[in-house]
């Protein structure tokens, strides 16, 4: 338990030498409920529990983000640069199997 609130603390505050345990602990406590999200309201209906709070935060985000989809690229690279020197072909270059073992 006194893990638990070590892991709470501010470091700041014990690297300032606060030895005090209750202010330490009523330090911890208040970030605690300060960073509680105690209700939130959603479609006009109030949720206290943690796991309807996921979901109507998934569902918001979900709603306003929509579904990943495919993304293709619609363009080749050679054609971007047409004409144009390339800073370092060595870029876009094919690379053998042992240069990606050495990478590694």
């Amino acid at each position: 338990m006194a893990a638990d609130w070590k892991q709470r603390g501010k470091q700041k505050a014990i690297r300032e030498g606060d030895a005090n345990t209750a202010f330490h602990h009523a330090q911890a406590t208040q970030r605690l409920r300060r960073n509680h999200i105690g209700k939130i309201t959603h479609r006009e209906q109030e949720l206290f529990s943690h796991e309807s709070k996921i979901a109507a935060v998934t569902d918001y985000f979900s709603g306003i983000m929509g579904e990943a989809g495919n993304s293709t690229w619609k363009f080749n690279i050679d054609e971007l640069y047409n004409g144009r020197q390339l800073a370092s072909e060595s870029l876009t270059a094919p690379f053998a199997d042992r240069e990606a073992l050495q990478a590694i």
